[in-house]
């Protein structure tokens, strides 16, 4: 990877406002990195939480070429794959920590592949231009990177995000999984009436439970950034369905040697499903019926064979 500042008349009238007013920070900030013994991840797992992205991120863990993900000191084991950098709203921030964040990977050698697995990117606001813009600002071609995505029945999905907050002490009690399912629903319709005509934007869940489920509006704000060609949507159904098939086409989408990884299920909770929450399969349909259709007008991004289709069952 190149470490060269952008430099040139031409490229720096190419870049962003942003990118322009922030470009004497990352020259500060240039001095502390060092791409060639550290490089930064190129391969990113951006969701969706509950949709078997742990299994995943920890099998491809277990390659040779991979690097293992370490918490920085303070932090939490969940940071040696869920690092939460580029969700952040601030660019100078991100230029700021940048050095901090490659901390994550200092420690592995300069060929292995970093991954960055944070489930929250995928529906978080600005985060796929806060990637772009910080790589390109460091000479990096974002062309390069790769974007894996996992899903599942998003009705199921917010069941397991449910029982999972609750096995973990992270739901208040304040509100029932019933009040906070209308409030996501009353979040997305409130949203919704305020888009218009050539002025419609993507919906960003910004870590509402309920939103993380509308996969279609997050794909395509991805899509505005980064060409389809770099990402690859995979469901849990068909990981579990057939982990040796799926392990392969994911390797070779990211560049690795192709090995032998075994499946070992990562984050998995037991509990007696609940009965669904009124209203929750209604309000998914339609989204799921625009997921089909981006499958349609992009089918090179799912995963998809004879024997093991792109399905959301679980």
């Amino acid at each position: 990877l190149s470490i060269t500042l952008i430099a040139s008349n031409a490229l720096v009238e190419r870049q962003t406002p942003v990118q322009q007013q922030l470009q004497p920070l990352s020259e500060r900030v240039h001095s502390k990195l060092n791409f060639e013994k550290n490089p930064p991840p190129t391969a990113f797992i951006i969701g969706e939480q509950k949709c078997g992205t742990s299994t995943l991120y920890f099998m491809m863990r277990d390659h040779s070429g991979v690097c293992n993900t370490t918490a920085l000191k303070g932090q939490s084991d969940v940071r040696m794959k869920e690092v939460y950098f580029f969700d952040k709203k601030n660019m100078s921030e991100l230029i700021r920590k940048f050095p901090e964040y490659l901390e994550h990977f200092e420690h592995c050698d300069s060929k292995e592949l970093r991954i960055d697995a944070t489930p929250s990117y995928l529906s978080t606001h600005g985060t796929p231009e806060n990637i772009r813009d910080l790589y390109t600002k460091l000479g990096i071609d974002v062309t390069k990177l790769r974007f894996l995505a996992m899903f599942r029945d998003p009705v199921q999905r917010v069941i397991s995000a449910y029982e999972h907050k609750q096995r973990h002490g992270e739901w208040d009690g304040e509100s029932t999984l019933q009040e906070e399912i209308h409030k996501g629903i009353a979040k997305y319709s409130e949203w919704k009436q305020q888009q218009s005509g050539d002025q419609a934007c993507m919906y960003a869940a910004d870590g509402d439970m309920i939103g993380r489920g509308i996969y279609e509006q997050s794909i395509r704000r991805y899509f505005k950034v980064f060409d389809p060609s770099q990402f690859l949507f995979i469901s849990l159904k068909q990981l579990t369905t057939d982990p040796s098939g799926v392990l392969d086409a994911v390797q070779k989408f990211v560049g690795l040697k192709n090995i032998r990884l075994d499946m070992h299920e990562s984050n998995i909770g037991s509990y007696d499903p609940p009965p669904v929450p009124e209203g929750l399969a209604e309000f998914y349909a339609p989204h799921v019926d625009a997921l089909w259709k981006l499958k349609a007008e992009h089918p090179a991004c799912f995963y998809e064979t004879d024997d093991n289709e792109f399905s959301l069952d679980v």
